[in-house]
């Protein structure tokens, strides 16, 4: 097996896993700390930060044998190794968190490889199970959902660029700085490109990346799990995210609120994951419109709904908000206002009815034209100034 410690004259591979991060050596005298009687939470958290150390070249999992053969080094007098030692030895001194690395998200069976997703999932698994002995900042009634973006606040989150070397002659300029356990991940200009966006436009932007940012685990649904995961270069089914994928993820996870309002959705529960359906009410700007502005965004598109006669009937407003099939192509705007329209009930009414030619009430048939229209405007606007 290739790894990346493969022409480093301390790697060694070991038959077991039974390592005292003390006892062996690795570290001492170096000025950073190893991991007894760390709480699982942080070391799978450090593990998440420096996933792409331990990776397989080629590939986007770590193996049990990178782990083995990281931590069974002796010390190499680099403190950011030697670090990395410790993290592994920790990793197989622990059998339950070697367990859930590798079955987490594979109904509890182990598959020999560990994808970020995995790690992502222990992550969470451990601050959930350490959360009512916390007293912390993060405590409190939305505690759970969006948990592991409060980790990567409280705990930065590493650069996944190119993943160090052992072999490359410029390890050293390359190599990340190490500082209490985390690797600090350095500005990103690319990952701002979507916060001048309003939460409308973003929305759609998510909405449209939607399979890919799904959580696989929870079909129909995208988690902060599955952000994070994409956030940090890797589906939760271990596959590279793309970069603009990478760049969406992390913007949601930066709009703390919006990701709050996505997770209430319709039910107000807060479980840490929001659907389809949540994301098109989130990126409609019609919903959030007076009568009279949507009743004039329907006159505006009015010919695109109607079949070239003086009126347009429900059936064409259905067609229209995607409820009944057509062979028309509509905009996105003519889309979204006659879906809003449809679910006004008292609005729809309104303007079914109208008025007749000689300014009395219209009749209620089920359709309408821009003389009923014109009307209601009218009404809607004298109210709001009255």
């Amino acid at each position: 097996m290739e790894l990346y410690c493969r022409q480093q004259p301390h790697c060694q591979p070991v038959a077991g896993t039974g390592f005292n991060p003390v006892t062996d050596g690795a570290g001492r005298g170096h000025g950073y700390s190893g991991y007894e009687g760390a709480q699982s939470s942080r070391i799978a958290r450090d593990f998440s930060g420096n996933f792409d150390y331990f990776r397989t070249p080629g590939t986007a999992f770590v193996s049990r044998d990178s782990l083995q053969l990281a931590a069974g080094r002796p010390p190499t007098g680099n403190p950011y190794h030697d670090q990395m030692t410790l993290l592994a030895r920790a990793i197989l001194n622990n059998p339950k968190m070697e367990h859930l690395l590798d079955a987490i998200n594979h109904g509890g069976q182990e598959d020999g490889v560990i994808s970020h997703g995995d790690v992502s999932a222990v992550v969470d698994h451990y601050e959930a199970q350490e959360a009512p002995f916390k007293q912390s900042p993060r405590s409190g009634p939305y505690n759970g959902a969006m948990q592991q973006q409060r980790v990567n606040q409280q705990f930065p989150q590493p650069h996944f660029g190119q993943s160090p070397r052992y072999d490359n002659s410029n390890f050293a300029a390359q190599q990340p700085y190490y500082g209490g356990g985390q690797v600090l991940r350095m500005p990103d200009a690319e990952s701002k490109s979507y916060t001048h966006l309003s939460k409308e436009d973003f929305s759609n932007q998510v909405l449209s990346h939607f399979s890919s940012l799904e959580d696989p685990n929870t079909p129909g649904a995208i988690t902060d799990r599955s952000l994070n995961a994409v956030a940090s270069g890797y589906r939760l089914d271990g596959t590279p995210a793309t970069q603009d994928e990478i760049n969406i993820a992390k913007e949601l996870l930066a709009r703390g609120s919006l990701f709050k309002e996505l997770d209430e959705g319709k039910t107000g529960t807060l479980d840490g994951s929001f659907t389809r359906d949540d994301l098109g009410n989130t990126s409609n700007r019609f919903k959030g419109m007076s009568d009279e502005e949507l009743l004039r965004t329907i006159k505006a598109n009015f010919v695109e709904y109607g079949d070239g006669d003086d009126y347009v009937n429900f059936k064409e407003l259905k067609q229209a908000a995607g409820l009944l099939p057509s062979d028309k192509a509509y905009s996105p705007e003519a889309r979204q206002a006659a879906a809003e329209l449809l679910k006004r009930k008292q609005l729809l009414e309104d303007t079914d009815v109208g008025v007749n030619d000689k300014g009395g009430p219209g009749y209620k048939d089920g359709r309408f034209d821009l003389a009923n229209l014109d009307h209601v405007i009218d009404k809607k606007r004298a109210t709001a100034a009255g």
